[in-house]
């Protein structure tokens, strides 16, 4: 280097998506959230570890924001990011730069992390759902280095890394794979380039993935000067030529036997896995030059390095609209991913993913899939990926893992379903204080179904989404069941879900992990669906709150959390319909959230799920031994010898129940001035204004005919 700053910039060129028909995007790191606070010679500057960007591109229609994540290893001290870096009139803006410098002769370096999350709409800024970009080419430039200082870049092929280009010329950067395969380092000629000249450049080329990490790895001399500072800058839409042809970042991969109408072959952009020896289904795993497209997914299974399809297995039969299990053969840890074609259209269609992010690990696992309502009697095809990559989809390459497809018999048991009506249950959760009783703390729109047959239920399920939280603190959410027993539920087949992915190994009735425990007599059956809203929903910062502030614009607050409680029955122990009819909303109810979080003044210490709210007159559950010590407390006027519970001494009520959906009051408008009728509805007991909630100000409520 010629001055004593050191320059090596990386720049991301653009996203393509896959399979064909590119569609190019540009990332610009300009619009960063965290305020800038440091003045330097390369610009604004921020000296926190981590930096938020919001619409850094958008790619199929969304919007993507960014997260990144600086940390040091070795004698080296983290100075600085510099968003919306340009580092001369030639350069484009919207470049992220940092600036690092190393303390003491020897190895050091920085790793810098990537992330990419689903900006669109209400979850701008939420950085809540990672965002998987199908395919993006990054390059790295003036990566050469100093006599008294090397400069390296270490990738991982397990984060989607697909291949890389290096310069042309014969002093270009060396790529060097890690003993045990898992990583690439590139390293520099050691002489000084402009930053324009290929020979201190890389391009890398990623996969399906949602996060990358850069690790940036230098040797300093014992006769450097110090503190030895190192610049790098990211740029989006800077390119440059001379470059090799791409060399791919793995010599094997495993691809699937499913026809290819699924994406099996290469060329259609089939499902393709590097070969990692840390990580793949069964017992083993083989390469294959190409997918082996064959009717009954068998390609893989007949070759001549015979059947590695070997880590699934159907424990039960798959039957229309019920509940299977299956056991799952995993080497390694990652997260798996499935798909099934219930339908046998030809393709795996967007609410056909039977398991998303299911954390696996080394061993056997027992994990439940439910066949779809609309299945078709027949053969089902199914994909099952394995990768250390969450949100991976069903077609395309990720950097580890491996992919199985098999052929599985679907069958008809003649079953019915039955829905409820849809219900709101709406919660102040200020009890025994009223609060500010705009009763939109949580407000949650659901129903109940069941799946019959022979005039027995074979599965209850509850399925809604929560349409409001206006609430400073934390709270669960549950409902209080009748008609039948907690030890006739098939625990192990029982699952809870929240945003469509199951929540692994997690009870439905206590919200934590399971326990096959024998279940106590005398408790009332409960089901809980969050232990902590609060903690589950994309709640955006610039609302404060989830769909009650009037201030804060609808569609950054689109996305709303959905869950899904779902409870099939023992064999022989399937209750009867008539036992669990009418389906209605039952009784929902709040409760504190425990985990040391304060829940309101008149309680001495943090209460958990010992504090439960109802709605109005119905009393609490065997769990909430806490309420009873505060009836009269505050404004509570709860009288159990009347059968008079969580309701004030003018009968307002701290929850309530309704057979439609319902237009919440904005956030700290009392739900008498957003709905005139109700003061006289909730004081008359109920027998006045028994419509109350069809009539509101418009003004003071919070619309949701978008919502329904």
């Amino acid at each position: 280097m010629k001055c004593r700053y050191q320059l090596m910039s990386l720049i991301f060129l653009s996203v393509a998506s896959i399979p064909i028909a590119a569609e190019s995007v540009d990332l610009d790191f300009s619009n960063q959230m965290e305020t800038t606070n440091v003045s330097t010679g390369f610009g604004p500057s921020y000296d926190g570890p981590i930096m938020r960007f919001l619409n850094v591109g958008t790619h199929d229609g969304k919007t993507i924001d960014a997260k990144v994540t600086s940390s040091i290893f070795g004698a080296a001290t983290f100075l600085y990011h510099t968003p919306n870096y340009k580092e001369g009139a030639g350069e484009p803006e919207g470049d992220i730069g940092f600036l690092y410098q190393t303390t003491a002769p020897g190895a050091a370096g920085l790793i810098y992390k990537f992330e990419f999350f689903d900006g669109t709409a209400g979850l701008s800024a939420t950085f809540s759902v990672p965002y998987t970009i199908p395919e993006f080419d990054m390059i790295g430039y003036d990566i050469d280095g100093e006599p008294v200082q090397s400069e390296q870049v270490r990738v991982f092929k397990s984060e989607g890394f697909f291949s890389y280009q290096t310069g042309t010329a014969a002093a270009s950067l060396t790529a060097e794979e890690s003993v045990d395969g898992l990583s690439v380092l590139f390293s520099g000629p050691g002489t000084n380039f402009s930053e324009t000249n290929t020979s201190g450049a890389v391009k890398f080329t990623y996969k399906n993935t949602s996060a990358i990490t850069l690790q940036f790895e230098t040797v300093t001399a014992s006769n450097s000067y110090l503190p030895n500072p190192i610049f790098s800058a990211f740029d989006g839409n800077w390119e440059l030529s001379g470059f090799t042809d791409p060399v791919t970042s793995s010599n094997s991969s495993d691809f699937g036997d499913a026809p290819n109408e699924y994406n099996t072959l290469q060329a259609s952009n089939g499902a393709e896995h590097a070969i990692s020896s840390s990580l793949y289904l069964g017992s083993n795993i083989d390469a294959d030059d190409d997918g082996q497209p064959s009717l009954g997914s068998t390609g893989d299974d007949l070759d001549i390095d015979g059947n590695d399809d070997d880590g699934i297995t159907l424990l039960t039969n798959l039957e229309i609209g019920l509940d299977a299990l299956i056991n799952v053969s995993v080497f390694g840890e990652g997260y798996l991913q499935a798909w099934a074609d219930w339908d046998m259209n030809g393709s795996f269609d967007e609410d056909e993913q039977i398991i998303t992010n299911y954390a696996v690990s080394n061993g056997l696992q027992v994990i439940p899939i439910r066949v779809g309502d609309d299945a078709v009697v027949g053969q089902a095809q199914t994909r099952f990926r394995v990768s250390s990559s969450p949100n991976i989809p069903s077609s395309g390459y990720v950097g580890d893992g491996e992919v199985e497809d098999y052929v599985f018999n679907v069958t008809d048991l003649g079953t019915t379903i039955q829905h409820s009506g849809f219900y709101t249950a709406a919660f102040e959760d200020n009890w025994p204080e009223v609060g500010d009783f705009d009763v939109n703390d949580v407000v949650a729109y659901y129903r109940t179904t069941i799946i019959i047959k022979d005039d027995k239920v074979l599965r209850f399920d509850i399925n809604g989404n929560i349409t409001a939280y206006g609430a400073s603190y934390g709270n669960g959410l549950g409902w209080k069941l009748e008609g039948f027993t907690e030890s006739e539920v098939n625990l192990q087949l029982s699952r809870v879900m929240r945003n469509g992915a199951t929540r692994a190994n997690i009870s439905p009735f206590t919200g934590e992990e399971k326990d096959y425990a024998d279940v106590p007599a005398g408790q009332d059956l409960v089901v809980v669906a969050s232990l902590n809203l609060r903690n589950d929903i994309p709640i955006n910062p610039e609302c404060l709150f989830h769909r009650t502030n009037p201030t804060c614009g609808a569609a950054l607050e689109a996305e709303q959390m959905t869950f899904s409680i779902s409870l099939p029955f023992n064999v022989g122990d399937e209750p009867s319909v008539s036992s669990v009819m009418p389906l209605g909303g039952y009784d929902p109810f709040i409760f504190g959230p425990g985990e040391g979080l304060y829940h309101g003044s008149s309680f001495s210490s943090p209460p958990g799920k010992e504090l439960e709210i109802h709605t109005a007159d119905f009393p609490p559950t065997t769990r909430g031994t806490l309420v009873s010590d505060y009836y009269g407390i505050a404004q509570d006027d709860s009288d159990p010898a009347i059968g008079k519970y969580y309701r004030t001494s003018e009968n307002l009520p701290w929850g309530i129940l309704i057979s439609v959906p319902w237009n919440h009051p904005s956030e700290y408008v009392d739900i008498s001035h957003a709905y005139p009728d109700f003061a006289e509805w909730a004081t008359s007991g109920g027998t006045d204004k028994q419509t109350w909630y069809l009539d509101p100000d418009a003004t003071k409520t919070w619309t949701t005919a978008d919502d329904q």
